[in-house]
């Protein structure tokens, strides 16, 4: 009989009282209904896996302080192990799927520079004899590029996206060398290789409640610095204070003038300015729609895509590798095995999709995507409750949507306690 991981019973059991609230008399009818949905979700067919984070290293040669994997041990993937996880997506995992994506990822990837190269020129192979095409992508923090390395990287069209926080002070404050050392000198190095061999790259900042303050200036210094793809993300599990989030909201507002000013010939698009942009079309489509629900709803982790450790445990998404109790619940096998865990796939696919008991009467759901269920479940304890973060961002984009950038202080900041 099909079980529910701990973690996945706790929110089916929230779901069940919610749903039934008044008319479940004990617990026993509670667990009624549990084994009801297990054996009802059990019979969902799933899509191919067809997307695969690559842990080329656990490890990481810089110590960010918002590093979402918790501690990182210093493992490389092996060439053996990286062979065979290619083949698990390319001939078994995406199935008859014309396409296959693979994100090389750490840790930081570049410090297992020769499995890296290995990686990529198998997965080519592979995808050529099965007649499928295959996107590489990767997530680095710039300090081990060097020439040799950006341009093996950009023969293979590897797609790349460079951690870098904005303004060299502001970089600095969380990103630092294991020895405490400022890591923007190597940073800009690695930039300045990318915008020699790239046409374009991605940079990927994190913003803190005390880098908010220069958020306008950090996006506009990193497109002076040649950066055409800013995506600008608060950091999660961290106390945001009202004023906080008061200071964000205004640094986001000068962002999404001055980009909605400049010349249409601009090539530089900032993540926040686009969620703007989708919000409002969001808005537009509304009455068209048969549903209150946003059409983006909902997250692909264990479902269209999974993440392999260096060790070759298989995982929903890297960020249920640094939680040891989601591990417990949510390792889906190994690549050694080969075979996935179907039932808990298929019950990540049902919970990834309901709202927690805040959002159901919620105004916004046709513009909420719902955010990431590991960052829901860090801060309320439910993979289906909403992370206040999350919210606050929604709330945020409708309202610069619906005014035209010009905030209604009608919102209380979010509750981010559990």
């Amino acid at each position: 009989m099909n079980t529910f991981s701990p973690v996945g019973q706790e929110n089916f059991l929230r779901l069940i009282r919610n749903r039934f609230q008044g008319r479940l008399h004990t617990v026993a009818d509670a667990h009624k209904v549990l084994r009801f949905l297990a054996e009802e979700i059990s019979q969902i067919a799933l899509p191919p896996v067809t997307g695969m984070e690559l842990f080329l290293a656990d490890g990481c040669n810089l110590d960010c302080t918002y590093c979402f994997e918790g501690r990182k041990p210093k493992r490389l993937l092996s060439p053996e192990l990286a062979q065979l996880a290619v083949k698990r997506l390319i001939l078994d995992w995406s199935e008859r799927s014309e396409s296959v994506r693979l994100l090389l990822f750490g840790g930081e990837p570049l410090l297992n520079w020769r499995v890296c190269r290995l990686v990529i020129e198998c997965a080519e192979e592979q995808a050529a004899m099965q007649g499928k095409q295959v996107f590489f992508s990767m997530t680095t923090n710039g300090t081990l590029l060097n020439e040799e390395r950006v341009r093996f990287l950009r023969e293979h069209q590897v797609a790349i996206m460079l951690s870098m926080d904005g303004l060299p002070h502001v970089h600095d404050r969380h990103r630092r060398t294991k020895r405490g050392l400022p890591s923007f000198p190597l940073v800009q190095r690695g930039l300045e290789l990318l915008r020699e061999h790239y046409e374009t790259f991605d940079v990927r900042m994190t913003v803190m409640p005390d880098t908010a303050p220069m958020l306008y200036e950090s996006v506009m210094f990193l497109a002076e610095q040649g950066a055409k793809k800013i995506v600008a993300i608060p950091a999660f599990e961290v106390q945001w204070t009202p004023q906080d989030w008061h200071v964000y909201r205004q640094q986001v507002r000068k962002i999404v003038a001055a980009f909605r000013n400049s010349e249409p010939e601009s090539e530089v698009t900032v993540s926040l300015v686009q969620d703007v942009a989708q919000t409002r079309t969001a808005m537009e489509q509304v009455g068209q729609r048969t549903t209150n629900e946003s059409a983006n709803f909902g997250c692909h982790a264990g479902i269209t895509s999974v993440t392999v450790t260096a060790l070759g445990e298989v995982f929903p998404c890297s960020t249920f590798v640094g939680d040891e109790r989601l591990r417990e619940s949510y390792r889906l096998g190994t690549v050694q095995e080969g075979k996935l865990d179907i039932f808990r796939r298929q019950e990540l696919f049902v919970l990834s999709r309901q709202r927690g008991r805040r959002c159901q009467d919620c105004s916004l759901k046709a513009f909420c995507s719902g955010g990431c269920m590991v960052a829901n479940y860090r801060a309320t304890g439910y993979l289906i409750e909403p992370d206040p973060t999350t919210c606050w961002r929604t709330q945020l984009c409708v309202n610069l949507a619906r005014r035209e950038v010009t905030y209604v202080n009608c919102l209380s900041p979010p509750s981010t306690g559990r």
